[in-house]
């Protein structure tokens, strides 16, 4: 690995991101925790609930999955500021989760990305 990669590895890193982008995705791993947390109590222990659900226990599961896998995606294109993915993670807001806020916060941290990214390539 020549110097040019290596200082490009450091700076695109977690440590390098504004506080803002930081908090968003601290914002993301504790809904994260929280939602898989509840499917998994509701999942062992169903009478806790007291209610139901409404779904089974194998949809439960691979939603709680899914949540998981889509948040290791939002955090990999924000820290590494892969810019098409955060195009098309701002696209996923609109069309089936009609999420016009995290639209705009996808906007936001895809402009910042690219500044940093054609800042780097400078």
């Amino acid at each position: 690995m020549d110097y040019k990669q290596q200082v490009t590895s450091v700076s695109l890193a977690f440590s390098s991101l504004g506080i803002l982008r930081k908090l968003f995705l601290v914002f993301i791993w504790v809904c994260t925790f929280v939602i898989t947390l509840g499917g998994i109590v509701w999942l062992f222990f169903p009478e806790i609930m007291q209610s139901e659900l409404g779904i089974s226990n194998e949809m439960l599961f691979l939603l709680c999955i899914l949540w998981v896998i889509h948040s290791c995606w939002i955090h990999l294109a924000v820290v590494k500021r892969k810019t098409s993915q955060l195009i098309v993670l701002g696209l996923l807001q609109i069309i089936p989760f009609a999420n016009l806020i995290g639209a705009l916060i996808f906007a936001g941290i895809y402009y910042v990305s690219k500044s940093e990214v054609n800042k780097q390539s400078d």
